[in-house]
């Protein structure tokens, strides 16, 4: 990876990281930032719990996206845009503060359980 190249960090490693990643051209530096080291294709994952696949069949690691790309274990925490920083919590190491080019973020959402109402009327 040439360093005369522009620098990117992309947030996340779900379906918009790794369609980016996959499809990208040559003239960057792309460096992923993730709490996970790979990709899960989430439409499939009923199948493996009731024993239709496997497990291993619906991931894939993000390195297999691209060869030429660093990719950091860790959760990003905040993003100062005016310094062009992220500021990272390492999953095996301590903090970690990256200076980019340009920044894509793809952290995709969390699901969060329906809490019931205090009074739920109940079915009409």
């Amino acid at each position: 990876m040439p360093d005369s190249l522009p620098r990117l960090v992309i947030l996340g490693t779900g379906f918009g990281a790794f369609t980016l990643v996959k499809n990208l051209s040559d003239r960057f530096n792309i460096t992923i930032i993730s709490p996970r080291n790979h990709f899960l294709f989430t439409p499939l994952l009923p199948s493996t719990t009731v024993g239709t696949i496997e497990f291993r069949s619906i991931i894939e690691p993000i390195r297999y996206a691209r060869r030429d790309l660093r990719f950091f274990h860790a959760a990003a925490e905040s993003l100062d845009t005016g310094a062009r920083s992220v500021r990272c919590r390492g999953v095996e190491a301590g903090d970690v503060f990256m200076v980019e080019s340009m920044a894509v973020l793809a952290v995709g959402l969390s699901v969060k359980n329906r809490q019931p109402q205090k009074q739920d009327p109940g079915p009409l």
